[in-house]
């Protein structure tokens, strides 16, 4: 970009600031005419030396793979830099780690694999990362789970260059390193600890920074129970103290946690077994909850219960209405309706790209369906969602009560439903190709959670203090807005389920990976949750049988033994 073309503030909008370090800022940006959310990267010239800026972004530009977080654009100025990078809205490994339940071994075993094929795109190049942590491992949202991409190459080292100064991470450093010796073995040493500590739990070596050093050369690797057998050896090879004893290549062993991790899957299957739809493709561990009995209800329905025509605000300050077939929607302020405003043309066509394409092609023939309609939602006071979902993907288009609307900005999942939240700018999801999680969508900065739950939600409702969800079933689960879990409440309606549940079921057909045992999926009924006050809710279930009554439960939560902190 030359300096007389219009800068990237100008044709990004910002949606917050995601990080800021000793060099610079981080932003999350949304280009204004594309709808592409991008990394803002603004680096402090004065800061950082022009050789360093100019080292990383000629390593970054090099490289071009899926698992490697890719440079858009840069522009110089006197006293900054920018760097437009891919966004990752799913946050670093580390944050994930830190998640209660942890994810499951499998997934985080496809994490490391898909890692390494970076990396060895990295070394054919002739580079080293050199600070391979997970924090510097972004998430991105995929139908399938998350996809990782290694970032930071502030300190990669061209191999065909002479050896500068040693930097990085010493809990992630490999012996050889401190001493200044550089090699691919020095990110497989680091794969290596990234690995160990997501089996189980903390890194193999620790200490202060300064004593790091000698722990690496001489301390042996502590065992654990929490290892599986298939993968001791290749922990021990990997993080052998000589560089020449460990893996020949990230590829090499890539391989090795492939054939692995197939002997795991097969260990761990259990004979006689019928899953679920859903168990092969949930991302975390089972919820280990004690649920509640919930006595049945007498209480007529709350008058709350009314359908709403339009979408409203939750204090009722302004509304909004869509016309999906018109390509329309009107905003209600002060009980006057405003002028029609037209829909983005991403929304009512949306782009059909590439991995969305692929992925299309790979879901079940039952499951690939065309773009829904969209969809209409107030967040809070001054903000309003427009959503839609079509196969591997869905639009989001923001605008504010005045009916300015930003471009649409694109997940790559399917979501089936989206409620508000009780935080600003702020709503929940539900997945349809990981029904035991939780989306919880921030808009500014925008991020993406993913939040283990211990049942399937079909509904869900955010109150000022928790996060209701129901099953199919209505069961009810209880979790904080910080994603911990307070309680699992049994079903109100269970003879009214179980006869469902056996009188009506039909099989059906499942391709690709949910093909690993014979399954049957119930017709189920359909859940509505609906807010009373803060402390009561009610659960509507509507039968798909004909032959069955609707039902509705009341629930008072504060009768509830709940260990609720305020």
């Amino acid at each position: 970009m030359t300096p007389h073309q219009p800068c990237y503030r100008s044709q990004y909008h910002r949606f917050g600031l995601l990080a800021q370090g000793q060099f610079g800022k981080v932003y999350c940006a949304l280009h204004r005419r594309s709808g592409k959310m991008v990394a803002l990267k603004i680096l402090d010239a004065r800061r950082s030396p022009t050789a360093d800026f100019l080292r990383e972004l000629s390593t970054t530009l090099a490289l071009n793979h899926p698992n490697l977080v890719q440079v858009y654009g840069v522009e110089h100025q006197p006293h900054q830099r920018h760097l437009l990078l891919d966004y990752c809205e799913g946050g670093t490994l580390r944050q994930l780690l830190d998640t209660e339940p942890r994810p499951k071994r499998m997934v985080l075993l496809q994490l490391i694999i898909h890692l390494l094929a970076g990396l060895h795109h990295v070394h054919s190049r002739g580079i080293v990362h050199c600070d391979v942590k997970p924090e510097n491992i972004l998430l991105t949202l995929t139908p399938e789970g998350w996809c990782p991409k290694l970032t930071d190459f502030g300190i990669a080292h061209n191999q065909a260059l002479p050896p500068t100064k040693t930097l990085g991470s010493p809990a992630y450093m490999a012996p050889e390193y401190f001493d200044g010796h550089i090699s691919p073995a020095v990110d497989i040493y680091a794969v290596g600890i990234i690995l160990y500590e997501m089996m189980v739990g903390y890194r193999p070596f620790q200490g202060p920074p300064d004593q790091l050093r000698a722990v690496h050369h001489t301390q042996a690797l502590p065992g654990s129970a929490s290892i599986p057998p298939a993968l001791w050896p290749i922990l021990e090879r990997a993080l052998a103290k000589h560089p020449r004893e460990r893996f020949h290549s990230s590829e090499q062993l890539a391989q090795a946690l492939t054939t692995a991790s197939e002997q795991i899957d097969r260990s761990t299957s259990r004979e006689g077994y019928r899953a679920r739809p859903y168990d092969r493709v949930s991302l975390f561990e089972p919820w280990s909850l004690a649920e509640q009995s919930l006595p049945p209800s007498t209480h007529p329905p709350p008058p709350s219960l009314v359908p709403e025509v339009i979408a409203l605000a939750p204090d009722r300050s302004w509304g909004a209405r869509l016309e999906a077939s018109k390509g329309l929607f009107y905003c209600l302020r002060k009980g006057q309706w405003s002028s029609p405003h037209a829909l983005p043309r991403a929304l009512s066509n949306p782009p059909k790209t590439r991995d969305a394409k692929q992925q299309h092609e790979r879901l079940p023939q039952a499951l690939r369906k065309t773009q829904t309609e969209p969809k209409i939602l107030i967040l809070d006071g001054r903000h309003g969602v427009i959503w839609s979902s079509s196969p591997g993907q869905t639009q989001l288009t923001l605008f504010n009560r005045r009916g300015h609307s930003l471009a649409p900005i694109m997940l790559s999942t399917e979501i089936t439903q989206i409620f508000p939240s009780h935080h600003p700018l702020q709503m929940l999801a539900l997945e349809k190709h990981a029904p035991q999680v939780l989306l919880k969508i921030s808009l500014h900065p925008f991020c993406v959670q993913r939040i283990p739950l211990a049942i399937a939600p079909s509904a869900g409702l955010s109150l000022p203090w928790a996060i209701a969800l129901a099953d199919s079933e209505g069961r009810l689960f209880l979790i904080d807005h910080a994603g911990n879990g307070l309680g699992l409440v049994a079903s109100p309606f269970q003879d009214f389920n179980t006869e469902i549940s056996v009188k009506e079921t039909q099989p059906v057909e499942m391709k690709g990976k949910l093909t690993q045992s014979e399954k049957y999926l119930p017709k189920q009924s359909n859940i509505q949750l609906f807010a009373v006050n803060q402390w009561e809710l009610a659960i509507e279930m509507t039968s798909t049988s004909p032959h069955q009554p609707n039902h509705i439960q009341q629930i008072c939560l504060k009768d509830l033994e709940l260990e609720l902190i305020f």
